[in-house]
């Protein structure tokens, strides 16, 4: 009965309006920017209007070309009827939107556009039964957008959209609008982006519509929360954004497995809030796809197999998972390689947890809040490369891992070559136990913030062999205690089996010998193998590595593992020191102790004793840089015999060590800074260098005014030669053998107070490069000296005033060393005037010979009993052969020639090749430009040089410390005098400065097949080439004809040849050739010429921008010219085509 009266009042309607007007109804004082008695109808500025309308009221206005405001007497509901030409009715969210309550009549206005025709209109309802004219129509877009009140009526589906193109929003925030629309005719719709955001009524069968242009997707279903009709035969192969689609679509849960997706580049947020949505999607084609972010955020029902898609070019990955509340499909299978982006990717996908941990993040930078709430996720994620991420903030908050997992993850993070610094990263509840030093590298060298659950109640955890050998048997372990410590511990022996309240030393059985894992816990204070004091008596080789400290309260570590030389260190925890004092020989002899980055977080600061703990460690180099060694007081034999060992300790706080001796001995490797170390609390530096044979770092700011003993400090230091001048040594008695065996040290030490040393033996045995003057030392406490020189072959100094009173011993003192007969007669004279020296002391010579000292010998033999071993009296003794004025032997230069002037040493003043002068440069024809040299070996003069020829030059008090040149010179004869005023020296030179000539050449061969040129050329002695920038030296021993020959040329050539003054012209030529065919020149300013080709071809000339320019036919076997004359400056490409191949060359014309 109700259709029939709403039929019957349309009829009536129908038959009462005029069928050609547009007809609305308004309400006058709804909110609007017109008054409460007013209406204003919206035109569109940019279109042609000239309509009537009737305003309901017996008023009527006509010839309207644009916007009209009508006032009415009263306000009220009225019908206004429009006709004439009305192209477009435009509120655009604006002006009187809530005053228009309705359509009541499209009429046959011939409407050019309803974009934003109703837009915001939220009284709106359209009930007429006609249908607009839209034939000139292609865009509809946000025509009822906000047209909350739209109920329609199914003549909406007989609207003829054949025309449209544009959708976009028509519908959208439509929340009572439900009319069947399924007969639309959508084949030329670009756009449908929003159509349905927000209609939260719609639920039409539109599964027909023809989709197939369109490109837009876009928030077409968002919010539409009771639509869930079936789409799935919609052809969406053109669709490149569905960004959004269905999200909040609660209602949708249909089939669209089928879609070809293949152009659609956005997916982000498309299934957000999908609540129900759950289809086979993983056979899509996402190879195009760059951003899924927010894609299935709240999308609580999917878990549908995807771990096929291509993700390859996706960059954005943001909370993509996001209350993915059922979703657990592998997808570790994903090529996450271009993603930038994963905040919240998993953000309380509180089911999720696949094995990710191999995907390739490499290109990440924001991981914030990606497994915030994810409680199922545990998963290592230790591979991952973090390298690029810079925020990690709340990523595992109210989460977390396993120990293991988050062990693992910390490792393999920490362990990367660079990382981001000041991360904020929450781990959630995850606890740490072997990656607790990973997690203090992240902390202490990136400056990373880390919040997590903590350190676990970790067990020690140590892997033993049990057939390796040792005192038990071959299928036992013993763990070794120490007998004054107090033990209560449990033991899980790996094999199933365990033992508790364990007091001492304990033997476990294995059923069969094998490798086991070995898990302590308890109060078990101090691990002592004691190994290399105790030999046989324990099982050190059986141990093989600690692979986690665990929470043990430590007491002490001394000999803890002494003698395990199968032991490392895997472990990436940190043991708790806060106890131990002494870490005395910990790893004395642990032969394979490598170790990782974790001890370098090893909290040190309470140990004092660090004697020998890595001593006879042979590979280990960790960096223990970061140790706080603020405490320590001995690090004697800390490293001696780690002869692997190199890495920076000169951060180190010494200030308190006394004993540093033998601290390197024999650390092979080690060659660091230390120049920082404050060792003004040292007594004891004996051997701490001793055979550090690569050690050679500045050490001459240290501060050992406090130091008793450097006995062989530098024994064997072969590359040492730092200066050491500078060092207090006053407190030093012992220097035994202090620089023995440092064959490279050659330092002043003439600043030294030896006063208090009593033993110099050996001190310079083997320092074969030393000779520095300590004549002066006070050695009048010293009472050995035996071998102090020995072999120290530079040795040759004055020692005369050494006061030796004291010196019981000097036995091989200069062994296989000779000074000078001067020197050497000099210190016997000195110390036979000593006023008392010790009897019957053995003093060595080496090869040392007397002359002048023969009396004072002897005295020393016949007067103390003296046994001196030397090389004897010198053959040369108080002769003059050569006539210099200069006794043979203090003469170091036997043979002057007869009138030569010579130093006290016999040695000629000026040597004959002191002094060098030649010609520099050839001048160029017609010019002056040649030019002599002067230089010298001597230094210390100053010369006088004067030139005499075609140019005449004088200069006075010349330095030659650089060599002196004379340029601008003629061709000549010219004669050079250099005198030395001070040695009353004179020498002169002559010099002929020659001209050279042009240089000429041509091009005689270009060979095809064996890519060569060759060119005959004379002119020039040498020649530069020039081949593509790069230049070859050519010289020959006349100046020509010569040939010059190039060879292995490929393509484009250019070639320039100059002779050796630039004067002299160039030579140059270009060509192009390729495997058959050659062009030249392809650098010139007319012609250029192609041959070499084998069949007809045709020659192509381009310019620059692409644009044939010149094309001619070449016939087979023929030289061809272009002319380029007319051709601008500049680049052009050029194509030479065969029925075999094309060939590109390039011509440059100047």
């Amino acid at each position: 009965m109700k259709s029939l009266f709403t039929f019957l009042a349309l009829l009536w309607l129908s038959i009462t309006y005029s069928q050609d007007a547009f007809i609305t109804t308004w309400k006058t004082d709804n909110p609007g920017v017109s008054e409460d008695n007013q209406i204003t109808i919206p035109t569109f500025p940019g279109e042609t209007y000239n309509y009537s309308v009737d305003w309901g009221d017996g008023t009527t206005d006509t010839n309207i070309i644009g916007n009209i405001t009508h006032t009415y007497t009263i306000p009220g509901t009225f019908q206004v009827e429009i006709s004439g030409v009305f192209p477009r009715v435009y509120f655009h969210n604006e002006g009187d939107k809530e005053k228009i309550l309705s359509v009541d009549q499209w009429g046959i206005i011939n409407w050019s556009s309803m974009e934003n025709a109703f837009s915001g209109c939220a009284n709106l309802d359209v009930n007429t039964m006609d249908t607009p004219m839209l034939s000139n129509v292609s865009d509809i877009r946000y025509m009822f957008y906000g047209c909350t009140s739209l109920v329609g009526t199914n003549s909406f589906n007989n609207w003829d959209t054949s025309n449209v193109t544009r959708m976009d929003s028509l519908f959208a925030a439509c929340s009572l609008f439900n009319q069947p629309i399924g007969n639309w005719n959508l084949e030329n719709v670009t756009t449908i982006a929003g159509l349905f955001n927000g209609a939260t009524s719609f639920n039409q069968d539109i599964g027909n519509w023809n989709v197939s242009n369109v490109e837009d997707m876009t928030f077409t279903f968002a919010q539409a929360s009771s639509f869930d009709q079936y789409i799935g035969d919609w052809d969406v192969s053109k669709v490149f954004a569905m960004g959004f689609m269905f999200n909040g679509a609660s209602a949708f849960n249909q089939n669209i497995g089928n879609w070809n997706v293949g152009n659609v580049v956005h997916m982000y947020s498309m299934f957000s809030g999908a609540t129900l949505f759950n289809q086979p999607i993983g056979n899509w084609d996402t190879s195009n796809v760059t951003s899924t972010s927010g894609m299935f955020g709240a999308a609580q029902a999917f878990n549908q197999p995807i771990g096929n898609w291509n993700m390859f070019n996706v960059t954005n990955m943001s909370s993509m998972f996001s209350g993915a509340t059922n979703f657990n499909q592998d997808i570790s299978n994903w090529d996450v390689s271009s993603v930038t982006k994963m905040p919240g990717m998993f953000r309380y996908a509180q089911v999720f947890n696949q094995p990710i941990g191999n995907w390739n993040i490499s290109s990440i930078t924001d991981m914030s809040r990606m497994f915030e709430g994810a409680l199922n996720f545990n998963q290592n994620l230790g591979l991952w490369n973090i390298t690029s991420v810079g925020t990690m903030e709340d990523m595992f908050l109210f989460a977390g891992i396993s120990q293991s997992n988050y062990d693992s993850t910390l490792t393999g993070w920490s362990s990367k070559s660079s990382l981001q610094n000041n991360i904020k990263f929450n781990g959630g509840s995850s606890t740490f136990c072997a990656g607790e030093g990973a997690r203090l590298k992240l902390i202490n060298q990136y400056g990373w913030e880390i919040i997590d659950g903590g350190k676990a109640n970790c067990p020690f955890i140590t892997t033993w062999k049990t057939d390796n050998p040792g005192l038990s048997d071959d299928n036992q372990i013993t763990i070794p205690t120490f007998p004054g410590e107090t033990y209560n511990y449990y033991v899980d022996w790996g094999d199933g089996t365990s033992d508790t309240n364990i007091n001492g030393d304990i033997t476990h059985t294995y059923e069969v010998p094998g490798t086991y894992q070995v898990s302590i816990d308890g109060t078990f204070p101090r691990i002592y193998f004691y190994g290399n004091h105790n030999p046989g008596s324990n099982d050190v080789l059986k141990i093989l590595s600690v692979n986690q400290w665990g929470t043990i309260t430590w007491t002490s570590f001394e000999s803890a593992f002494e003698g395990c030389s199968n032991l490392d260190v895997l472990a990436q925890d940190i043991p708790n020191l806060s106890l131990v004092s002494s870490l005395k020989l910990m790893f004395d002899s642990c032969a394979n102790l490598v170790g990782n980055s974790s001890i370098n977080n090893w909290d040190v600061s309470n140990v004092s004793n660090m004697h020998g703990v890595f001593a006879n460690a042979l590979i280990f180099n960790q960096s223990i840089n970061g140790w706080d060694t603020s405490s320590v007081t001995t690090t004697s034999g800390m490293f001696f015999k780690a002869r692997s060992f190199n890495q920076p300790l000169n951060s180190w706080d010494v200030s308190n060590v006394e004993d540093m001796s033998v601290m390197y001995g024999s650390a092979d490797k080690f060659n660091q800074p230390l120049v920082l170390w404050n060792t003004t609390s040292t007594k004891n530096m004996n051997g701490m260098f001793e055979y550090a044979i690569e050690f050679n770092q500045p050490l001459d700011s240290w501060n050992v005014s406090n130091v008793e003993n450097m006995q062989s400090m530098f024994l064997g230091a072969r590359s040492f030669n730092q200066p050491l001048n500078s060092w207090n040594v006053s407190k030093v008695s012992n220097m035994y053998g202090m620089f023995q065996e440092a064959d490279k040290f050659n330092q002043p030490l003439n600043s030294w107070n030896v006063s208090n040393v009593e033993n110099m033996s050996s001190m310079f045995w083997n320092a074969t490069s030393f000779n520095q003057n300590i004549t002066d030392w006070n050695v009048s406490n010293v009472t050995s000296m035996n071998s102090t020189f020995k072999n120290a072959i530079s040795f040759n100094q004055d020692l005369s005033n050494w006061n030796i009173v004291n010196v019981s011993s000097m036995y091989e003192m200069f062994s296989a060393t000779s000074v000078t007969t001067e020197i050497y007669d000099k210190t016997l004279i000195g110390w036979s005037n000593l006023s008392t020296l010790k009897n019957n002391v053995l003093f060595d010579g080496g090869n040392s010979q007397y002359c002048e000292s023969e009396e004072a010998r002897q005295y020393l033999i016949d007067t103390y009993g003296w046994t001196i071993t030397d090389g004897g009296k010198s053959l040369l003794c108080n002769e003059d052969n050569d006539f210099d004025g200069v006794l043979d032997h203090k003469d170091n230069c036997l043979n002057t020639v007869p009138n030569a002037t010579v130093d006290e040493t016999g040695c000629e003043i000026i040597p004959g090749n002191a002094i060098l002068v030649y010609g520099l440069t050839p001048t160029c024809p017609g010019t002056t430009n040649g030019s002599i040299q002067v230089s010298s070996s001597l230094t210390d003069p100053s010369y006088n040089i004067s030139l005499d020829g075609p140019t005449t030059i004088t200069e006075n008090n010349v330095s030659l410390n650089q060599p002196y040149i004379i340029n601008n010179l003629s061709t000549g004869l010219y004669t050079v005098e250099i005198s030395i005023p001070e040695a009353s020296y004179t020498q002169s030179f002559g010099i002929q400065i020659n001209e050279v000539g042009s240089i000429s050449g041509k091009r005689e061969n270009l060979d095809l097949k064996s890519k060569s040129v060759s060119y005959s050329v004379q002119g020039s002695h040498s020649y530069k080439v020039n081949i593509n920038n790069k230049e070859t030296l050519f010289n020959f021993d006349s100046a020509g004809p010569n040939q010059i020959q190039l060879n292995d040329l490929n393509g484009f050539n250019t070639i320039s040849i100059s002779g050796e003054s630039d004067c002299q012209g160039l030579i140059e030529d270009s060509f192009n050739f390729s495997d058959s065919v050659v062009m030249y020149p392809v650098n010139t300013t007319d012609k250029t010429f192609i041959e070499g080709y084998d069949e007809e071809s045709e020659v192509q000339i381009f310019d620059i921008s692409g644009r044939l320019l010149f094309q001619k036919k070449l016939q087979k076997d023929k030289l061809e010219s272009i002319d380029l004359e007319s051709y601008d400056s500049g680049i052009y490409p050029v194509k030479i085509i065969s029925n075999k191949n094309t060939q590109t060359f390039k011509i440059i014309k100047q």
